[in-house]
C-alpha cells in the first residue's frame, strides 16, 4: 500500500502542483520545492530529498510532519549561520523524519496517510513565504545568532596575539555555554551584554527591543552562536596540540599554533558580515509585507528549532 505525503505552504495564494515520487505524493505551490527522493535509513528514519524549484537561494526552510490535525515533528534547514552551501535554484536538500510518524497507531505496520507542511521559507534576498508565527520565531533566532556572533567577532578581533595562545585570553570574555532560559538572573546578565550592541545598517531600537524581550527563540539563537564559537575555538586548540606528522599535517598544525586566533577571527568576521546582510534584507522585506491571519495548530508556539540550528552552526565556521 502506497503512502501519500502532501506538502503545502501556509497562507500562500499560489497555484498548487502535484507529483508522485516512489508512492509519495507531494502537493506544493508552484516554484517552491519538489520532492525528488524518499529513502529509508538504517536508523529507521525516512529521508525526504527536496529540490529548490524557486528562482532564489533558500536561507531557511521549515517543514512539519502532520498526523491528522496534530503536527508531530518539525525539521528545519538553518542556513543563516553561514559557512555551508545554501540550496541555490535547482539544488537539493535532505530532511530526515522518524519513520514511526508515518505508521498508524491503530493498525501497526499499516501505512497511514500523512502530510508534510512547509511552514516557512526565507530566501537570501529577504523575501519569504509561510506562517507569520514561524517567521517571527526565525527572526528572533536570527537576531540572537547575529548579535552574539558580532560580539564574539569583536572580542577575537581585539586580541593582539595572533597565535593560538590569543584564544586563551579571549575565552573568559566570550564566556561558557549560555544559561538556561529558566535561569532568570543569568538571562538578564546575558541580555545586558547584548543591549546597545549595534549591527551595521540595522536600526538600534529594533535590536534593543528584541534584546529586552529576550524570547526563548532569541536566547536559543544566542546559545547556538556561542556554542558554535566555543566549538570552533576547541577545534583550533586541539589542532595546535597535535604532534607533528606528514608535510600537510605539520603545516596545518604550525598554522594553528602561529595564526590560530587571527585566522579564526577572520572567519568569524566574515560569518558576522554575512549574517548582518541576510538579517537586514529579511527585516526590510518583513517591514514591507502584511500577513494574513493563520489558522495554526495549538502547539505551533511551542515548536523550537534549537537542536537542528545548533547542529548546523557547529559546522559552519570551519567551512568558511
Amino acid at each position: 500500500m502506497g503512502l501519500s505525503v502532501f506538502v503545502t505552504l501556509v497562507g500562500i495564494p499560489s497555484p498548487a502542483s502535484s507529483q508522485t515520487t516512489r508512492d509519495f505524493t507531494i502537493v506544493s505551490p508552484e516554484h517552491a520545492v519538489d520532492l525528488v527522493e524518499v529513502e529509508r535509513t538504517p536508523e529507521n528514519n525516512l529521508q525526504f530529498t527536496f529540490k529548490n524549484t524557486s528562482n532564489k537561494t533558500i536561507l531557511e526552510l521549515c517543514i512539519s510532519a502532520k498526523r491528522g490535525s496534530t503536527f508531530v515533528e518539525m525539521v528545519c534547514m538553518h542556513g543563516f549561520g553561514g559557512g555551508g552551501a545554501l540550496p541555490a535554484p535547482g539544488a537539493t536538500m535532505p530532511f530526515l523524519f522518524d519513520a514511526k510518524e508515518f505508521v498508524s497507531d491503530e493498525q501497526p505496520g499499516q501505512p497511514l496517510e500523512r502530510s508534510l507542511r512547509v511552514y516557512a521559507a526565507v530566501y537570501t534576498d529577504g523575501s519569504h513565504i509561510g506562517s507569520k508565527n514561524i517567521l517571527d520565531k526565525i527572526e528572533d533566532q536570527m537576531i540572537g545568532v547575529a548579535m552574539e556572533t558580532k560580539r564574539v567577532s569583536d572580542i577575537l578581533a581585539a586580541c593582539p596575539d595572533d597565535s593560538v595562545t590569543g584564544l586563551d585570553s579571549a575565552l573568559p570574555q566570550i564566556g561558557t555555554s549560555p544559561p538556561s532560559s529558566t535561569d532568570a538572573d543569568a538571562v538578564d546578565r546575558l541580555a545586558a551584554k547584548l543591549y546597545g550592541r549595534s549591527l551595521p545598517g540595522i536600526d538600534q531600537s529594533y535590536l534593543d527591543s528584541h534584546v529586552n524581550l529576550h524570547t526563548t527563540d532569541f536566547l536559543e539563537g544566542v546559545a547556538a552562536a556561542r556554542n558554535s564559537a566555543l566549538y570552533a575555538i576547541k577545534e583550533v586548540k586541539d589542532t595546535a596540540a597535535l604532534p607533528g606528522g606528514g608535510e600537510a599535517r605539520s603545516k596545518k598544525i604550525s598554522e594553528a599554533r602561529s595564526h590560530g586566533r587571527a585566522e579564526l577571527a577572520r572567519k568569524v568576521q566574515l560569518l558576522s558580515e554575512s549574517q548582518i546582510t541576510y538579517l537586514a534584507a529579511f527585516k526590510g522585506a518583513r517591514d514591507a509585507q502584511s500577513y494574513p491571519t493563520q489558522n495554526l495548530p495549538s502547539n505551533a508556539d511551542s515548536v523550537h528549532f534549537r537542536d537542528c540550528l545548533a547542529k548546523h552552526l557547529r559546522q559552519t565556521i570551519r567551512k568558511i
